[in-house]
């Protein structure tokens, strides 16, 4: 990398914190990466759902999911660690399928509905910047940056 240059994601990052959004954009990156951090089976019965002073609460299907999560308190957090969360507490709640209820099998319904869920996550993110020509132009730069991610992906 050239010195002077930061890469895209510490500058959006570092865009976010000076306008206060630093918590959303850390927890669109942990919705995009929770199968990662928590595994398969976790993922499928929990979701981030917010994040307020380092504390990030999951969305969790049922108590039992609740206490199953609890007993990988100490692995989720240490995942975790890098996005600076210090703190869970869980919340019970319907968990949004997302891509995982697409069967593998159908690839355009697949790519069709995370294009989607990826616009949805910059829209959401972008929505409460109040200048119109800022909130375009974050919201272009955010959709070519994950559309190339999505490229290197597939």
């Amino acid at each position: 990398m050239s010195k002077g240059f930061k890469p895209l994601g510490a500058t959006i990052e570092a865009l976010y914190k000076g306008l206060g959004l630093r918590d959303e954009f850390i927890l669109g990156v942990l919705k995009r990466r929770w199968p990662e951090l928590v595994g398969e089976d976790l993922v499928r019965n929990s979701e981030p759902q917010s994040i307020n002073d380092n504390e990030l609460v999951i969305k969790v299907s049922s108590p039992a999911w609740a206490e199953e999560m609890k007993c990988y308190l100490d692995e989720i957090l240490k995942r975790l660690r890098p996005y600076n969360i210090e703190r869970v507490r869980f919340r019970i709640g319907r968990i949004n399928p997302g891509i995982l209820s697409v069967a593998p099998e159908d690839p355009e319904k697949l790519c069709s509905e995370r294009n989607e869920k990826v616009k949805e996550f910059v829209r959401a993110s972008v929505s409460c910047i109040k200048d119109e020509i800022l909130r375009t132009s974050i919201e272009r730069a955010m959709m070519r940056s994950l559309s190339s991610l999505q490229k290197v992906e597939k």
